[in-house]
């Protein structure tokens, strides 16, 4: 477990609950590609969100 762990961090993957919270972006930890649906409804940051995606940069955070 420790070494999966240990693998994790180093790839820079977060865990859900773990290193996120309720303020986190999709931005911020790299699940743009895979949480959001940018054509679809309203979710916390979008507008931020929307801003990277335009700009194609991201916020200071987890980076890959």
């Amino acid at each position: 477990m420790w070494a999966f762990e240990a693998l994790r961090i180093a790839a820079h993957v977060p865990r859900l609950g773990l290193d996120t919270d309720h303020r986190t972006i999709p931005h911020e930890v790299g699940w743009i590609e895979t949480a959001v649906h940018l054509s679809k409804g309203c979710y916390r940051g979008q507008e931020t969100v929307a801003g990277c995606t335009i700009s194609a940069t991201r916020p200071g955070g987890w980076s890959s």
